[in-house]
């Protein structure tokens, strides 16, 4: 974080000295924004990374003053494993099959104002609305354990279900300062407050082979409510086009 500030106040720094010289040299063109833009988050060693969404982070400017910015993020995790353990002792088997699943979807999007787009650093301000959305499952399909000695089998099934919503408003404050006539640094904070709604699923099912027991146990739990979070800090990269 320290390397970050130092290296916004070297900037800031370095654009002051310049406009400086601009000023007493040439008399500057009026600013202009152009009209469409990705944005990269940069992490240390200036790595890059998603700025606000994992998918896309894209910015439109109606002209100097309004833009448009959304983030889109989507994750998607399907995964099926498989286990046998054999103990030769007691002659018992015991098989297992597992499905794991995680999804989650993300948009964040606000519309911006730029409160002085012709100065060299740019304040900007921005409101607009939230939308999230996770979903994960585990289902162990079988677990048999048979004994050939007793003929023994045991079957248990667990299945865990959990959904996520989130919506509301999110919200940015920072500033823009154009390095070149088309890329741009990018420091900004925000929030977002948003209602919570979540829910919770457990089924658990026995089966026994030789008592013919089939018995099924199961419990629901949900809660709702409002969530205000500080966003991190992001530094970013602008790429104009």
């Amino acid at each position: 974080m320290r390397k970050i500030i130092v290296i916004i106040v070297i900037l800031l720094s370095t654009v002051n000295i310049y406009s400086q010289s601009n000023s007493d040299t040439t008399k500057q063109k009026p600013f202009k924004f152009y009209t469409n833009s990705f944005q990269f988050r940069i992490l240390q060693f200036f790595s890059l990374a998603d700025f606000q969404g994992g998918l896309i982070s894209y910015k439109y400017h109606f002209n100097n003053h309004y833009a448009f910015r959304f983030g889109l993020g989507i994750r998607l995790d399907n995964d099926n494993q498989d286990e046998e353990k054999n103990n030769l002792i007691d002659s018992i088997t015991t098989s297992a099959n597992y499905d794991l699943g995680s999804y989650h979807y993300s948009l964040q999007s606000q519309l911006l104002f730029y409160v002085n787009p012709q100065n060299d650093i740019k304040l900007y301000i921005g409101l607009g609305p939230y939308l999230s959305f996770s979903k994960t499952s585990r289902k162990l399909n079988n677990i048999d354990i048979i004994s050939k000695k007793t003929d023994y089998k045991f079957s248990n099934t667990d299945v865990t279900e959990t959904k996520d919503y989130l919506l509301g408003v999110s919200s940015v404050y920072g500033v823009e300062w154009f390095f070149t006539k088309n890329m741009s640094l990018i420091a900004e904070y925000g929030f977002v407050l948003a209602y919570s709604n979540s829910k919770a699923e457990y089924r658990h099912s026995i089966y026994e082979k030789n008592s013919k027991i089939n018995h099924t146990n199961s419990y629901k739990r949900s809660s709702s409510g409002f969530k205000f979070n500080s966003s991190r800090v992001n530094f970013g990269l602008s790429v104009y086009f």
